[in-house]
């Protein structure tokens, strides 16, 4: 009986428990059935990557569609007709058999026959299926990035990736700026706007001309760099070679290197510049101060190895001014005698080697100064002539800066602001000075002397520019063979230092030629030219005054023809000074959006003149 009861309890247990789970089932099948529908999938996110400009707000990057081509194999499971995989292979340009192959050897489905093709082959495809033919072709449409003026400033722009985020230069650095999350609730975001520093006027003579160098002198690479050392704005930076951001998956990987702040390398003479003018401003050497140069420097410490360096020449007696203008190895050496070498290392430092610069890109390099203590009696003459350091070429210019800028150490930059969608202001980059480096006194004294290396019989004559006072120094570097650990005898860096004018600087130009294998490789010879060209260009275009020559001054005021009409064709012209009663015309078009602000006449335009017009485009203008 006892197992009876027992058999009866467990039974009811069993049967309750099934109960509450059948009862859980039916109340969750209720409120499936009478609860609110769940809601329907929401699309996509879309934000539109902010344009990034130049200085006077010429478009240099700017969103547009990309278009990828694919196959959905279950429609066509024959493989292509033979009229569409002609068709696709002329509009795609592939070969038809390319195609084939693609559509046998693809593993799933669904798979790209191609990406990134262009918007006139999209539109192809699209119209010749809305007639029955490309059956089985997908034509995806996503957020994308073109290049208005192509390979101008492409290490400095940088590059985005297939998911339309950046991947290198501003591109990277200010992708959160240029890309950022939208508001709660908005489908659809435009992102900020990016301005640089950058004078796409100014980018386009460095381009032009390192290009030119790098061929004459089948140079391994370029670096150009011109910068306002009033306010460390880099306005023009060149690397060659060069890349188009639009198809940067099929460049070199050594071109896509952004060189000047992420290739370090030992100066050469250019460095004593600031050795000289360091060890000035210690006080270790005045403008009077004389060394004896008989081809080379010798030092002796008993108990220690004896250290000798070989000059370029047999100089005699030399002082600071001709140490610079003769570049003497020697005169250098012996002047860094007068100074300790913990002082020394603090002024090499003070000037902005062995850190980075911060300019505002990702990966910048912080080149090498040995910390002194690991120095050998050999250190501190070596490194006042410009070897035995790592240094960027954006250093080299941020240290130029200290001279041209009565002794003050400025902080480069390669971005201005970022700007909202809207045109308000998000982010000022202020102008920063960074320390006094040296006195305002040494920096004068300095600019004197290397204004005598442009005369005759000094190493830069080949930089002198008509009516342009010029500070310049030009220097050669031997480079370390890595295999041997030892300084080679074939592979070498030409560069050449400009500051101008010398009597009140406006602009820095620094170039450096990497390994070049013409009929020299002496700074003076074939990297000092180049930089006379730049310069004698750039006066002109900067506005920069000549000795000797009038320079023309215009009111800023124009006149326009009356019944002058507003017309924006594929290139957007330049509206500054039209009256709003012209632009209203622009007001009716359907293919662009145009928006008007204010009263009275054109001050500011987005798109900058000389952008590209296409389909969709936002043009704004502002009145006063």
């Amino acid at each position: 009986m006892e197992q009876d009861r027992k058999f009866r309890i467990r039974y009811a247990i069993v049967l309750g428990l099934l109960g509450l789970f059948a009862l859980a089932l039916a109340l969750r099948y209720g409120l499936l059935m009478l609860g609110p529908a769940d809601p329907l999938p929401q699309p996509p996110v879309v934000v539109e990557r902010g344009p990034i400009l130049d200085r006077a707000g010429l478009l240099l990057a700017v969103a547009s569609p990309q278009y990828h081509v694919a196959v959905w194999k279950p429609d066509i499971p024959g493989g292509f007709s033979e009229g569409d995989r002609l068709a696709l292979a002329e509009l795609l340009g592939l070969g038809a058999d390319v195609l084939s192959e693609r559509y046998e050897a693809a593993q799933t489905d669904f798979f790209y026959l191609q990406k990134r093709v262009s918007a006139e082959a999209a539109k192809a495809i699209r119209s010749g299926k809305s007639q029955g033919n490309f059956v089985g072709i997908v034509v995806e449409e996503q957020p994308g990035r073109s290049y208005p003026m192509g390979n101008l400033a492409a290490h400095a722009i940088g590059f985005v990736g297939d998911d339309n985020r950046g991947l290198s230069g501003i591109e990277y650095a200010f992708d959160q700026e240029l890309s950022p999350s939208p508001p709660p609730l908005l489908r659809e975001y435009m992102g900020n706007q990016v301005m640089l520093t950058i004078d796409a006027r100014v980018q386009d003579v460095l381009e032009r001309i390192a290009l030119d160098i790098k061929t004459k002198n089948e140079a391994e690479a370029v670096i150009f760099l011109a910068m306002d050392p009033r306010s460390g704005d880099m306005l023009g930076y060149a690397s060659m070679p060069g890349f188009d951001p639009a198809r940067a998956r099929e460049a070199e990987s050594s071109s896509l290197l952004n060189m000047p702040i992420g290739y370090s390398y030992e100066p050469g003479s250019v460095f004593k510049v600031f050795s000289l003018s360091g060890i000035m401003s210690l006080g270790g050497i005045d403008e009077k101060s004389t060394f004896y140069c008989d081809g080379g420097y010798s030092h002796d410490e008993p108990g220690k190895e004896s250290v000798r360096i070989k000059c370029l020449g047999n100089h005699g007696w030399v002082n600071p001014q001709t140490i610079l203008s003769l570049s003497c190895n020697s005169g250098a050496a012996y002047a860094s005698d007068t100074v300790s070498g913990i002082d020394f290392y603090a002024l090499v430092k003070a000037f902005g080697f062995g850190e980075r610069t911060g300019i505002g890109f990702k990966g910048e390099e912080t080149g090498y100064v040995r910390p002194v203590e690991q120095w050998s009696l050999r250190s501190k003459p070596t490194i006042a002539m410009g070897q035995e350091s790592l240094v960027t070429a954006v250093q080299m210019a941020q240290a130029a800066s200290v001279v041209a800028n009565h002794g003050r150490l400025m902080k480069p930059r390669i971005v201005l602001r970022v700007v909202s969608p809207e045109g308000k202001t998000v982010w000022e980059n202020p102008t920063i000075p960074v320390r006094q480096v040296i006195d305002e006194a040494t920096a004068q004294k300095i600019l004197g002397f290397m204004e005598t290396a442009v005369a005759t019989g000094g190493t830069a004559t080949r930089a002198r520019v008509e009516g342009v006072r010029m500070a310049v120094k030009t220097g050669t570097a031997q480079m370390v063979d890595p295999g041997e650990r030892e300084y080679s005898k074939t592979s070498f860096i030409a560069s050449c230092l400009a500051i101008l004018p010398a009597q009140e600087p406006e602009l820095v130009l620094y170039m450096a030629i990497i390994k070049p294998k013409g009929e020299s490789y002496y700074g003076g010879r074939i990297a000092a030219p180049p930089v006379a060209q730049a310069a004698d260009e750039l006066v002109n275009l900067l506005g920069i005054g000549r000795q000797g020559v009038e320079t023309l001054r215009h009111s800023g005021s124009i006149s326009l023809p009356q019944a002058q009409t507003a017309f924006i064709g594929s290139v957007m012209p330049d509206l500054r000074g039209m009256p709003k009663r012209a632009l209203l015309p622009l007001l009716v078009r359907e293919d662009i959006s145009v928006s008007i602000s204010g009263e009275g006449y054109v001050v500011r335009q987005s798109p900058a003149p000389g952008a590209l017009i296409e389909e969709g485009t936002r043009v704004v203008l502002e009145l006063e």
